[in-house]
């Protein structure tokens, strides 16, 4: 009787992983170019952030 249980319990387990994670996936797949794309982005922003010396001068020398 027991192991009808732990098997109830386990099945409610997967089956709960399964609906919080499943959703999670499609989204990080519909949405994993343009995280790619910020990756690949970020440390040449940083770097011109390092060069230009405060982002408020990097701001303003799109400006001018």
């Amino acid at each position: 009787m027991e192991s009808v249980v732990i098997e109830k319990e386990v099945l409610l387990i997967i089956v709960f992983c399964a609906v919080m994670f499943v959703p999670l996936g499609f989204y990080i797949r519909d949405n994993f170019y343009r995280m790619k794309l910020f990756f690949r982005i970020a440390p040449n922003l940083r770097s011109n952030l390092k060069s230009k010396g405060t982002f408020r001068d990097y701001l303003n020398s799109g400006k001018n």
